[in-house]
């Protein structure tokens, strides 16, 4: 199906984008230079403070800094200086009608190219070359991470479904619902602070907040699923939710322990908070940390441990036998990420990173697409950043538009010969951070619109969907 034109950045006052172009995204980059003001070099705290000054005025937009190529093949600039220069006109401004998801995330592989994450600057100076895969986010990862809300969500997760008298159907729909919430900790909407207590607060409070919710929909295709099945997660933030990612995934391997998740995680920081192989490393390695010495400054968290003795040293010993991570967290991605049973494989891929969207010809890696469609039962797609590609970031679809069509560009079907194709369950569990929409009830979004109340609701973070469809 036709895919409508997606959004483009402007200068309107008062509008989300302009929010974002204006507030958030710059005070994403004082962030970074104030983090590093004594740890960055002088020469590249100097391109930062340039690039601010480039994104709030009417300065042009520049490509990358760089000197040199990345070093390895899989980072490829060519996907992305084509698309620069067929999508950004010389001497446009960040602001001036330009298509909004790749402004943003040119942003993000801009400040990359300046710290030198890539290896684009190697032989500049040893100063710049220490920097080589350094994570320039990790200050508001580490924060994130390190907080007594989401080790709490993650007790509180932990014990209730550890409840031996849950049926697994509606153990899934919980931790569903669980995972959909822990997107709401998102670093690069809240412009680098820690978000972590809005995703852990009472998730059963906020069900009249899901506008879409097809949990029964998810929970029928993995009950009626021959196990061993395979599930795929396309990954969105670390701390809250990815916690609640890993969760969910351990429930699953708990049902069928030769059953297959793969994690499909970014090969480089983006978004501030989206995860990486690294952030996966750090996350097993604090929670080890914490189930080892439960003790200093969160007393909620202690109290927790105290009155469940061991669940959380099962949890993270179940993590550390069953966790697949690659050899080396930057090193090159792997062709196809292991189908190897009983497993939770960390993907990562450039792809992930890019800025291509979900649905366009050639730009998801033929690999990546025939995993998809011939061998997975089931893609949960994480995420308000992963909804936009999925949708093609574009606000004028109608809202009402079935999800199907839309869904099924993305994730084709891979013919099978002389076999039954068995269908396959494409999910987004999604806060609403940007306004790109499709699938609601008939009705809903007018009666959003025209409520005072909900100015914003496409925006704000306060809802959510689980919205589910079936491709056969």
């Amino acid at each position: 199906m036709p895919f409508p034109e997606p959004i483009t950045t402007h200068d309107a006052p008062g509008t989300f984008i302009h929010r974002t172009m204006n507030i958030r995204i710059p005070q994403i980059l004082r962030n970074v230079i104030q983090a590093h003001r004594l740890i960055f070099p002088s020469a590249m705290l100097e391109e930062l403070n340039s690039l601010l000054n480039e994104m709030t005025t009417s300065v042009p937009i520049q490509f990358l800094t760089g000197t040199c190529p990345p070093p390895d093949p899989q980072w490829n600039l060519d996907p992305w200086q084509t698309r620069f220069d067929t999508l950004i006109p010389s001497g446009r401004g960040w602001r001036d009608h330009l298509p909004w998801y790749f402004v943003e995330v040119l942003f993000y592989r801009r400040v990359l190219s300046i710290t030198n994450f890539y290896g684009e600057r190697r032989g500049v100076s040893p100063a710049i070359d220490r920097f080589l895969h350094y994570d320039p986010f990790s200050p508001s990862k580490q924060a994130e991470l390190a907080s007594e809300s989401s080790l709490c969500l993650l007790m509180n997760t932990l014990a209730w479904a550890a409840q031996v008298d849950i049926p697994f159907g509606e153990q899934l729909a919980g931790l569903l619902n669980r995972d959909l919430w822990g997107n709401q900790a998102d670093l690069s909407f809240s412009g680098g602070l820690n978000t972590s207590s809005a995703a852990a607060s009472s998730h059963a409070s906020r069900k009249d907040m899901i506008l879409v919710d097809d949990t029964e929909v998810i929970t029928g295709h993995m009950c009626g699923l021959a196990w061993p099945g395979r599930v795929d997660f396309i990954c969105d933030n670390v701390g809250a939710e990815l916690l609640m990612d890993l969760v969910l995934a351990v429930c699953l391997l708990r049902r069928c322990p030769a059953g297959l998740v793969r994690l499909h995680v970014k090969d480089a920081p983006l978004f501030v908070s989206d995860t990486t192989p690294a952030d996966v490393r750090a996350t097993l390695a604090y929670l080890r940390r914490m189930a080892n010495d439960p003790t200093g400054d969160f007393p909620r968290f202690a109290a927790l441990h105290r009155e469940h003795p061991g669940l959380l040293a099962d949890f993270v010993g179940f993590l550390e036998e069953r966790v697949v991570l690659p050899l080396d967290d930057h090193g090159p991605a792997p062709t196809e990420c292991s189908r190897a049973p009983g497993r939770i494989h960390i993907c990562p891929h450039p792809f992930w990173n890019g800025p291509a969207f979900f649905h366009e010809p050639q730009a998801m890696p033929a690999h990546l697409r025939a995993l998809f469609g011939a061998s997975s039962d089931a893609v949960l797609v994480k995420g308000d950043a992963n909804y936009r590609r999925l949708v093609g970031d574009s606000r004028l679809w109608d809202p009402e538009t079935p999800a199907g069509p839309v869904f099924s560009a993305s994730f084709p079907r891979e013919e099978v010969t002389g076999a039954v194709r068995a269908p396959l369950l494409v999910a987004a569990l999604r806060t609403l951070k940007s306004e790109p929409i499709v699938g609601l009830p008939p009705g809903l979004a007018t009666k959003l619109d025209a409520s005072p109340a909900e100015t914003d609701w496409r925006s704000n973070g306060k809802h959510g969907i689980i919205q589910a469809v079936m491709l056969n």
